[in-house]
C-alpha cells in the first residue's frame, strides 16, 4: 500500500494495525476453513481408478460421454477409448481417425458419436469414421460438440468461434447481427441451444432463429461464462475469474465468488450435490448452502492435478477425466473408507470396540490405538506407548467400561481415560492374543496358549483347553469355546469338555454368532455351519453353495437381523432361510464403495447409529444403511461381442452389423459345424453384478436360469434355421433394456435334402429290385444248371437204356426170327395152319421190333428235336396208310424254326397222341383223306393239327379210353388238347405245347 508523504506517523501506525488485523482474521478463517475440510476429508472416498495400466491409451482425459448402449466414450491427447466397465477399446489413426488428439465428445440423438480433434471433426456411425475437416485445421482446437432441436450438428472452441456441418460439410458460423465472441455453448434438456455471447449474455436459438433470452449483469470486466448445467430446471454455470451462478427462470438467483479458484469444467451431481473441476482437483458443493462438501485430490481418492471433464451418466455415477491420471468413477455407495490417507497410522485395521458413551475405539497393526469421534468424523490417539510400541491386535470393552488392547507384541493393556495399565497372563512371557470377549464384569482372553479369565485385576487360566483358543460365545448357560481344534463347552464352574457332533469335530473355529435358534460357527477352511441348537442337526454353508470363501473371520448379526460374513475376500451379507434351509447372499463391489479385501479376526462391529464398520488389511469400511437404496437407474445394455464360426469372414461382400460388425444371419455348412458366441452387459454401474439368460430358439426349449458364463459354444448341430438369445440380469433381478437375437442358418447338405431321400428311397428301392431280380436269375440260372444236369444224366441213363435195350431185345427178336423162318422151312408148305402160325410168330417179331425201335428212338437226345418227332409221325403215317385208299399229308415243315427242340419226355407222349389219332381214323372214320398240319402259334408255342374227313363221331357216346389217354398225355406235356367232331363232319383236332428254340447251336452227349 502506498502511504501519501502528508500524512503523519499515526495514519501510518493505524493503517498498518488494520491491515495485520485484516491479515489475522483472514488467516484464522482459513485455518478453521481447513479444519472444516480436513475433518470433512478423514473419509476416503469411493473413486476407482482406470488409467493406462487398466487399458486406457492415454493419462490425460480430455472429453466423456455415453452412448445409447450405455457404452462410455473418452477422449484423451492420445486416442479414443470405448469403455465397457471393465477394459477399453481403442481407436486411433489406424482405424479412420483424422488425429488421435481428442478435444471434444458428443452423442447424437440418432446414436452417431461426435469427436473433434485439431484437424476437424468426425463422425462414427458403428461401421465407419466419416470426417469433416476444419477450414484451417492447423488452428482448429473445438471443446464442445452439439446439436439443435432439429438435429444440425454445432462445434465451438472458444478461440474459434461457432462451426456448423451443413451439405457435408463444417462451415463457420456466425450469430446474425452480433460480431462479438462466444464463450459458451449449451444443448439444455428440451433441446434448445444455450450461447453466452461476451458482455452481451445468454441466446438461445428456437426454431432456427436466435435471440437474446438473459442479460447476465454483475460479472467483472473480461468475466464471462464458459460452462453450463442443468438439473431440476436451473441452470449452473461457472465463468473464468472462479464465479458460481444458479439461473432460474429468467433470473440469475443466486452468485457466489471463490477467491482464487479456477474452474475448469463442472456437472450435476446426486443428493443435491455440484462436482466442480478445477486445475487442482474436485470440489462438491452443497446446492442448498453453496458450501464446498469436500475438495476431491490425492488424499481422498483422487488426483491433485488438473480436471478436464466431469461427467453424470445414466447412473448417476459421476466419471472425472484428469490431466496425467487417467479416468476416475465415483459411484456414491454406501460404503466409505478409512486409511492411513484419512489420518490413520495404517491400512491394517485389526479390531473394533464401543463403549457406553457410545465411542468407537480402532486399532491398526502398523501401531495407533484411535477413538473416533463420529459428530466430528475424525479419529483421535490414544497413546500406551509407554508400555507397548507394536500395533493393536484386538479389542475388547467390559462391563465397567475399561478398555482391554491386545497389542502385537502379546501385551494385554487395560485403558480407562488417560489410564493405562497392564495385564499379565503369564508371568514369564507375553502370550500372542487372538480376541478378546466380554461377559458381564469379566473378560475371556482368547490366546494362542489357552483361554484366560480377567476380572478386574485378576487373572486366571481357564483349565482344560488346548492350545489356540480363538473364539467363544455363551448359549443360554453354556459356554462354547472354539478352538483350532474343535469346540469345548462349559457350564458355571465345570470343567470344559468336547463338543460331540460329528460334522464339528476337528474344525478350525474362528468366530461365532447366534441366529434365532442357530448357532453359526465360523472356520477357516470350511466356510459357515448353521447349527440348529434344538436338534443338533448341521448344516454347511460353504462355496459350493454360494458363499464367496472358505475362510471366515468376522460375523455379525446386526439390529436389522442382518448376518455380516467377512472372509479373505471380503464382506457379504447371509440370509438364512431356516424353513428351506436354503441361503442367499449380497456381495458388495467397489459400485457400492467397498473394495473387496481380507476382513480381519473379529473385527466387525455396530455403532450406535446402526452403521457396520469393517476391519480389512484394505482399511475400515464403514457401512452406512441409509445410502443403500435402490435408485432407478438405467438398465444394462446387452451386446454380442463376438460370433465364430468355420468360414466366418471369408465370404467377400458379405454384410456385417453396425458396432460389432458380425455376419448378417450367417449360412453355416452343416459338416463340422460349430459357432461360438462371447456377449458381454454393459452396465457401468456395477459390471460384476451381471448374470445372463440365453436361449438357443430352434433347439433350447426356454431360457436358461442366470448365470456369469459370458461365453457359449453349439457343435453338430442339426439343419434348420436357430436364434441365439441372450439377456442380462443384475443382482436385484433387473433384465437388460435389450434382448440380443442373433439369427443363422445351419444348411442342409444335399444328402439330408427331400430330393436326395428320394432318390435314395428310389435307389434303394430300384437296387432291392435289382438285387431280387440278380438273385432270382441266378436261382433259375441255378436251376437251369441243375435241369440240364438232370438232363444230361437222364440223357445218358436213356441212352445207356437204349442201347442196352437194343442189343438185349434185339439180338432176341432176331434170333426168333431166325428160327420162325428156320421152322417155316422145315414145315410143310401144305400145312397152312402150321405156316399161317409161323407168319403170325414173324409178323409180332416184326411188330415187336418196330415198336422196341421207337421206344429206343425216343430214348435217344435227337428225339428231343420236333424235326426229329414230326419225322416219326409222318412215317408212322406212311406206314400205316400205305396199303389202304387213304390218304396221308404232313405239312407246315417250313413254318418252324428247324432247330427247335422240345422239353425231354414230351416226344413219346406226341407221338403216342397222334399214332391214336392216325389208328383211330383209319379204323373208324372211313375217311379218304388224313392231315396234319405245324404251326408255330407264337414264341415259344407250337401247334399240331389233325384233320379228316371221317364220318365223325358224337364224342358223348365213346366209352373207350382212348381219347382219355390222349388228354393225360396233352396234360403231362404242359399242352392243351382240342377235339371238334360231329357224326358225318369228320373230325378235328389240335396239340398245343411249350417248345424251346436252339438257335446255331450244336448239343453233345
Amino acid at each position: 500500500m502506498k502511504i501519501n508523504n502528508k500524512t503523519g506517523p499515526g495514519w501510518v501506525i493505524f493503517i498498518e494495525g488494520f491491515v495485520m488485523t485484516k491479515l489475522l482474521l483472514r488467516t484464522c478463517f482459513l485455518l478453521l476453513f481447513c479444519l472444516a475440510l480436513k475433518t470433512a476429508e478423514t473419509q476416503r472416498l469411493p473413486f476407482e481408478n482406470f488409467s493406462v495400466d487398466k487399458g486406457l491409451s492415454q493419462s490425460q482425459v480430455t472429453s466423456i460421454t455415453q452412448d445409447k448402449r450405455n457404452y462410455l466414450w473418452v477422449g484423451t491427447l492420445a486416442g479414443l477409448n470405448r469403455f465397457d466397465g471393465t477394459g477399453f477399446r481403442i481407436f486411433s489413426k489406424k482405424d479412420g481417425l483424422l488425429s488421435g488428439h481428442i478435444t471434444a465428445l458428443y452423442t447424437a440423438r440418432n446414436g452417431d458419436i461426435w469427436m473433434a480433434t485439431p484437424k476437424g471433426i468426425s463422425r462414427y456411425n458403428g461401421y465407419r469414421f466419416e470426417h469433416f475437416e476444419a477450414p484451417s485445421p492447423a488452428h482448429f482446437m473445438c471443446n464442445t460438440i452439439t446439436e439443435d432441436e432439429d438435429g444440425t450438428l454445432y462445434a465451438f472452441g472458444i478461440m474459434q468461434g461457432l462451426f456448423v456441418v451443413r451439405h457435408g460439410k463444417l462451415e463457420k458460423y456466425e450469430l446474425p447481427g452480433n460480431q462479438k465472441r462466444i464463450t459458451c455453448l449449451y444443448r439444455n434438456d428440451s433441446g434448445i441451444l444455450l450461447a453466452y455471447i461476451y458482455s452481451e449474455g445468454l441466446f438461445r436459438l428456437r426454431q432456427g432463429k436466435w435471440s437474446k433470452w438473459l442479460a447476465v449483469a454483475g460479472l467483472e470486466n473480461g468475466e464471462f461464462l464458459f460452462r453450463i448445467a442443468e438439473q431440476d430446471g436451473s441452470y449452473w454455470t461457472i465463468t473464468n475469474k472462479g464465479t458460481l451462478l444458479k439461473i432460474t427462470g429468467n433470473a440469475v438467483v443466486q452468485k457466489k465468488q471463490f477467491p482464487g479458484a479456477r474452474f475448469t469444467t463442472l456437472t450435476t451431481g446426486d443428493a443435491g450435490t455440484l462436482w466442480l473441476g478445477t486445475v487442482k482437483g474436485a470440489w462438491m458443493i452443497d446446492m442448498q448452502s453453496w458450501a464446498v462438501k469436500r475438495r476431491i485430490n490425492a488424499t481422498n481418492g483422487v488426483s491433485d492435478n488438473g480436471i478436464h471433464a466431469l461427467y453424470r451418466d445414466k447412473d448417476d455415477i459421476i466419471w472425472i477425466g484428469s490431466d496425467g491420471d487417467g479416468l476416475y468413477k465415483y459411484a456414491s455407495g454406501p460404503f466409505v473408507r478409512y486409511d492411513k490417507t484419512s489420518g490413520l497410522t495404517g491400512n491394517v485395521v485389526m479390531g473394533f470396540a464401543k463403549d457406553r458413551e457410545g465411542n468407537l475405539f480402532l486399532g491398526t497393526r502398523e501401531g495407533k490405538l484411535f477413538c473416533y469421534d463420529s459428530r466430528k468424523e475424525s479419529f483421535r490417539n490414544i497413546d500406551y506407548s509407554g508400555y507397548s510400541t507394536a500395533g493393536v491386535n484386538c479389542l475388547g470393552i467390559d462391563g465397567s467400561n475399561h478398555l482391554y488392547v491386545g497389542t502385537m507384541d502379546g501385551r494385554l493393556l487395560k485403558i480407562r481415560g488417560n489410564q493405562v495399565t497392564e495385564l499379565f497372563l503369564e508371568k514369564k512371557q507375553h502370550i500372542p492374543i487372538y480376541t478378546i470377549r466380554p461377559y458381564d464384569n469379566r473378560m475371556l482372553i482368547h490366546t494362542t496358549e489357552g483361554g484366560y479369565w480377567v476380572e478386574g485385576n485378576k487373572v486366571q487360566k481357564l483349565a482344560g483347553l488346548p492350545r489356540g483358543v480363538v473364539s467363544s460365545v455363551l448359549l443360554n448357560d453354556t459356554l462354547l469355546i472354539g478352538t483350532t481344534t474343535g469346540i469345548y463347552k462349559c457350564s458355571a464352574d465345570d470343567r470344559p469338555v468336547p463338543l460331540h457332533i460329528p460334522v464339528l469335530e476337528g474344525i478350525n473355529v474362528s468366530c461365532f454368532e447366534k441366529l434365532g435358534r442357530y448357532l453359526v460357527v465360523g472356520c477357516v477352511d470350511e466356510g459357515l455351519f448353521f447349527v440348529d441348537t434344538v436338534s443338533n442337526k448341521v448344516l454347511p454353508f460353504n462355496t459350493d453353495n454360494g458363499l464367496i470363501d472358505n475362510n471366515v473371520f468376522a460375523m455379525l448379526k446386526d439390529s436389522r437381523g442382518l448376518l455380516w460374513v467377512g472372509t479373505s475376500l471380503g464382506v457379504q451379507q447371509v440370509h438364512f432361510e431356516a424353513a428351506t434351509g436354503g441361503f442367499q447372499i449380497k456381495k458388495y463391489t467397489i459400485a457400492d464403495g467397498y473394495e473387496p479385501s481380507e476382513t480381519n479376526l473379529n473385527a466387525i462391529l455396530e455403532d450406535d447409529r446402526h452403521q457396520i464398520w469393517v476391519g480389512t488389511t484394505k482399511g475400515a469400511f464403514l457401512y452406512n444403511p441409509v445410502q443403500e437404496k435402490e435408485r432407478p437407474g438405467s438398465k444394462p445394455f446387452i451386446v454380442l461381442e463376438a460370433a465364430v464360426f468355420p468360414g466366418a469372414g471369408e465370404a467377400p461382400g458379405h454384410r456385417v452389423s453396425a458396432w460389432e460388425q458380425l455376419p448378417v444371419q450367417p449360412q453355416i455348412a452343416y459338416a463340422g459345424n460349430s459357432i461360438a458366441f462371447n456377449f458381454k452387459g454393459i452396465y457401468l454401474k456395477d459390471p460384476s453384478s451381471l448374470r445372463y439368460a440365453y436361449q438357443l430358439y430352434g433347439y433350447d426349449t426356454a431360457f436358461s436360469l442366470p448365470q456369469e458364463q459370458v461365453a457359449l459354444s453349439y457343435k453338430n448341430l442339426q439343419p434348420g434355421s436357430y436364434v441365439f438369445r441372450v439377456k442380462a440380469v443384475t443382482k436385484s433381478g433387473q433384465e437388460s433394456s435389450n434382448t440380443i437375437e442373433y439369427p443363422f442358418t445351419i444348411t442342409t447338405p444335399y444328402y439330408k435334402t427331400a430330393w436326395f431321400k428320394g432318390l435314395m428311397v428310389l435307389a434303394l428301392v430300384l437296387a432291392g429290385g435289382g438285387i431280387q431280380l440278380i438273385y432270382t436269375n441266378e436261382k433259375r440260372r441255378r436251376r437251369k444248371e441243375i435241369r440240364q444236369i438232370k438232363e444230361l444224366e437222364q440223357q445218358k441213363i436213356r441212352e445207356q437204356t437204349a442201347e442196352d435195350f437194343h442189343d438185349e431185345l434185339g439180338n432176341k427178336l432176331t434170333r426168333i426170327s431166325l428160327l420162325a423162318d428156320l421152322l417155316q422151312q422145315k414145315t410143310d408148305p401144305a400145312d397152312e395152319e402150321k405156316n399161317k402160325l409161323i407168319g403170325q410168330i414173324r409178323s409180332n417179331a416184326l411188330g415187336l421190333y418196330t415198336g422196341t425201335k421207337e421206344i429206343i428212338w425216343s430214348l435217344t437226345k435227337e428225339s428231343d428235336h420236333l424235326k426229329e418227332v414230326l419225322q416219326t409221325i409222318k412215317q408212322t403215317g406212311m406206314e400205316l396208310f400205305s396199303d389202304t385208299d387213304i390218304v396221308f399229308e404232313l405239312t407246315g415243315f417250313s413254318a418252324y424254326e428247324p432247330d427247335i427242340r422240345i422239353p425231354p419226355g414230351y416226344n413219346r407222349n406226341i407221338i403216342m397222341i397222334f399214332k391214336e389219332l392216325l389208328s383211330n381214323s383209319m379204323r373208324h372214320s372211313g375217311a379218304t383223306l388224313v392231315t396234319i398240319e405245324c404251326k408255330q402259334e407264337q414264341a415259344g408255342t407250337m401247334g399240331i393239327y389233325f384233320t379228316d374227313n371221317g364220318t365223325g363221331f358224337d364224342k358223348n357216346g365213346v366209352t373207350g379210353n382212348g381219347l382219355n389217354n390222349i388228354r393225360r398225355r396233352a396234360e403231362k406235356i404242359g399242352g392243351s388238347f382240342t377235339l371238334n367232331t360231329a357224326s358225318r363232319q369228320g373230325t378235328r383236332a389240335c396239340l398245343t405245347f411249350g417248345i424251346q428254340e436252339q438257335k446255331n447251336k450244336k448239343h453233345n452227349i
